[in-house]
């Protein structure tokens, strides 16, 4: 990923962060074997009124519509199954046989410590922490709208690729709740060379390829290495995906429900640290920086208690929430839901869960006034109607459109809404998804292979790019980005300039989207007690709604992919 921290307003409120108190229940919450004994007695309940089990491959009501919030069916009906497909292409390790379904993407990353899982962006470090909210959001969406994978013969590369992801998360907590892994491969290494191979990355960065490893509650000269994040968000994915195993493979979900919670007795005994408070990962800080802990807790125990139905887990997300109050625990606000704020999703699966709590009221405050009444405000959406946030906007904006859209569509069918603001916040879900699927000034789908005939076609991808005429496998390519279609030469080269459309098509993968030139404005450290690390900010300047998009492949800001972007797209998967 060559974006940087996301929000300089939370990076700068984390200051203000207190370690989180848990309730005097939690140090006895991990109970080994509790998995194999529950196996598939829970299943999935966000909406229905009655349990409903797993649906098995295939499984579908025919007739059913699928998501109609594109004017255009077809495109929807085509971005369907793509948005699935995105993650065979960022796989790593030996893919097998029966999964391959990307030509170009082939066995790689045979030598990392540890193995299997995702490619983060356009690059080949694995981040763990933003990692595990894509496999939940995967999760949930496969267990909120099952129908459009099954109509679209794509339920069964939803369970592979939500496996694969799970199996790794897996493999990163083997230790817990000693240690977590939180990152394979170097940033700094990998993003000196644009290896559009697969096993270029073997042969060049081989030895790049280690952990990084967080213990918690450690105190290691000073520096406490922690994890409560990281426990948190792969504890939630781990849940969430024995949710959506149950029905099939009980085995299976009982192990993820274990290594889930294992994951948060590490996240308990991180002793309310951030996992970039330790010195191994002050590097990955400066890519996916964390604001706070809450979230992540409450993230991970609502599912927990999703999954078990056991009270422990709901009264330690309403703690992690509320901590004791009504006003929300800082950090656990509902505001853009995504891998650095949880809360908003936390918030939804609480609401239903505890209906006479605070989340309802929550809810009904932040999508009436965070989300209808604040794209009414000038400044706050593009010209053609895009949601804008300026804090998030110009690194991708689509997907900050689309975070929007897809809450506000749970929030719909989970019932809390009256039916006024229900059409209301349905109508605005449909202008984001029109907007990323070619109804923009741009004429172009930001979902390549589908919506309008024009989608981009050079995203910010390395393993896309292909092989330029004059770039050997194994060749570095010259640090500095010559075209002139690339301004401030931002880590870029002539190799990744080269050929200006991608060898191969990148299918279903969302790109960043427009903005207007926004620059980054060098480096800001920030400092949390003995934590200190440093991030990349916006010039200011910059951060005004615009429609404006290029499709140039060194444009990192407005067309690379990522594996937590192209969650965003479950607004197509929603049915009606």
């Amino acid at each position: 990923m060559e974006r940087r921290a996301l929000c300089t307003a939370f990076l700068a409120a984390s200051a203000l962060l207190a370690a989180l108190s848990m309730p005097a229940q939690a140090a006895s919450l991990y109970q080994p074997g509790l998995g194999s004994i529950l196996k598939a007695a829970r299943p999935y309940q966000l909406n229905a009124s009655a349990p409903a089990p797993a649906p098995a491959p295939g499984a579908h009501s025919e007739g059913a519509p699928l998501s109609v919030y594109s004017a255009n069916a077809k495109a929807v009906a085509a971005c369907l199954p793509l948005s699935v497909k995105f993650y065979d292409a960022q796989r790593s390790g030996r893919v097998p046989a029966d999964e391959a379904r990307v030509s170009w993407r082939t066995d790689s990353g045979l030598y990392d410590e540890v193995l299997g899982g995702f490619y983060d962006a356009g690059d080949y470090v694995k981040f763990v922490w933003p990692q595990a909210f894509s496999v939940a959001m995967l999760a949930w969406i496969g267990l909120e709208y099952p129908g459009s994978f099954q109509a679209t013969n794509s339920y069964g590369a939803l369970l592979s690729n939500v496996r694969w992801g799970a199996d790794f998360l897996l493999r990163c907590a083997a230790n817990a709740p000693a240690s977590m892994v939180a990152a394979v491969g170097d940033p700094d290494i990998d993003h000196q060379f644009w290896d559009v191979a697969p096993l270029q990355v073997d042969q060049i960065t081989r030895d790049s390829r280690k952990a990084v490893n967080v213990t918690a509650g450690a105190d290691l000269g000073g520096q406490v290495t922690a994890g409560a994040d990281l426990g948190g968000q792969v504890a939630g994915a781990l849940a969430a995906a024995s949710m959506l195993f149950m029905g099939s493979d009980a085995a299976y979900a009982a192990k993820l429900l274990d290594g889930a919670q294992r994951a948060y007795a590490f996240a308990q005994a991180s002793n309310g640290a951030k996992y970039t408070c330790a010195a191994a990962t002050r590097r990955i800080a400066v890519f996916y920086g964390s604001y706070s802990i809450a979230d992540d807790l409450a993230w991970g125990a609502m599912w927990l208690y999703k999954a078990t139905g056991l009270q422990m887990w709901l009264d330690t997300a309403t703690h992690a929430i509320y901590k004791d109050q009504y006003t929300t625990n800082d950090g656990a606000y509902p505001w853009y839901f995504s891998y650095d704020n949880t809360a908003l999703g936390a918030m939804l699966l609480h609401a239903k869960a505890a209906p006479q709590s605070a989340s309802p009221s929550y809810l009904k405050y932040h999508f009436t006034t965070d989300v209808l009444q604040y794209i009414t405000q000038p400044g706050h959406t593009t010209a053609a109607g895009l949601f804008w946030q300026n804090d998030i906007s110009p690194w991708f904006s689509v997907r900050a459109g689309l975070s929007a859209a897809f809450t506000s569509l749970l929030y719909v069918d989970s019932g809390l809404a009256d039916a006024g603001t229900a059409a209301q916040l349905e109508a605005f879900a449909k202008t984001q998804l029109d907007y990323a699927l070619g109804n923009n000034p741009a004429g172009v789908s930001y979902a390549a292979g589908c919506g309008v005939p024009s989608y981009v076609t050079a995203q910010h991808h390395r393993g896309a790019t292909g092989f330029p005429p004059d770039c050997s496998p194994l060749h570095a390519c010259p640090s500095e980005c010559t075209s002139s279609a690339c301004p401030n030469g931002r880590y870029l080269n002539q190799c990744q300039d080269t050929p200006a459309t991608n060898m191969y098509l990148l299918e279903g993968a969302l790109a960043g989207g427009p903005n207007n030139g926004a620059i980054i404005q060098g480096p800001q450290t920030w400092n949390q007690g003995s934590c200190e690390w440093s991030t990349t900010v916006l010039n200011p300047d910059y951060q005004q709604p615009s429609d404006s998009w290029a499709n140039v492949r060194c444009d990192y800001q407005r067309n690379e992919v990522s594996l937590d972007a192209n969650v965003y797209l479950g607004p197509l998967h929603r049915s009606t």
